[in-house]
């Protein structure tokens, strides 16, 4: 127990601290990850945007880093301490899903996902994005990316797509049951219930029984897991 941090002012030194090791991984090392963990330093302990937008961009533009690519794109796009841009953010969010690297096969996926949302012209209009044309080829590209590096509200979003059709994306029922089963297999409950829903009643795509039973039984388990969730802090 004499490890753990225990006045304010020892949380505060140890914060300081992971700030000066990432600025030498960052700086000194050229660490893209300790870019990164800089930029989340500078944007979460110390609401100093600007410095992180400004490490965001030597770990985008510099370092080539994925993850530094999503965070400079999401900057542009609400006008976070830079010029609200959404060329900019478009353009960050392909970079980071195409044109950079990773420690691991993964970080691409927040670019891809968020890029693809944009691409797809998903709420542009209500968000005055209506400079930045739909590419819906490219949107599903960088879609069907993110949800195959198995990031499940990726493979719902274009579930629901092609469910229910969006602006520049006709409904197609066989994908939607695609990406709906995908999504279930990452356990994300509304592709479960979904594809469940389809291939049960057979409405839009051929009746599965054996199937919808089986979405049924994991419905039913992800139903019981989440009432017994016994959440932080519940019995203290």
């Amino acid at each position: 127990m004499s490890s753990l941090l225990k006045t304010a002012e020892e949380v505060a030194e140890f914060i300081e601290n992971l700030g000066i090791e990432y600025k030498f991984n960052c700086i000194h090392e050229k660490d893209p990850e300790g870019c990164y963990l800089l930029g989340q330093w500078f944007e979460q302990e110390k609401f100093d945007f600007k410095s992180a937008a400004d490490i965001y961009k030597k770990g985008c533009d510099e370092l080539n880093y994925s993850k530094c690519c999503d965070r400079l794109a999401s900057f542009h796009f609400y006008g976070k301490a830079v010029e609200k841009d959404y060329t900019k953010a478009r353009d960050y969010w392909i970079k980071g899903c195409y044109d950079t690297k990773g420690l691991t096969p993964r970080d691409p996926t927040l670019s891809c996902y968020h890029g693809g949302q944009m691409l797809a012209g998903a709420n542009n209009e209500t968000n005055d994005i209506k400079d930045i044309k739909p590419e819906p080829e490219k949107a599903i590209e960088m879609l069907d990316k993110a949800c195959k590096l198995k990031l499940p509200q990726a493979c719902q979003t274009l579930h629901e797509y092609f469910l229910f059709g969006e602006k520049s994306i006709p409904k197609d029922a066989k994908k939607a049951l695609e990406y709906g089963l995908i999504g279930c297999d990452y356990s994300n409950y509304i592709c479960c219930h979904n594809t469940y829903q389809m291939l049960s009643k057979g409405d839009v795509v051929p009746k599965d029984l054996d199937k919808a039973k089986e979405l049924k039984a994991k419905i039913e388990e992800m139903n019981y897991q989440m009432s017994h969730e016994i959440r932080f802090g519940q019995y203290t």
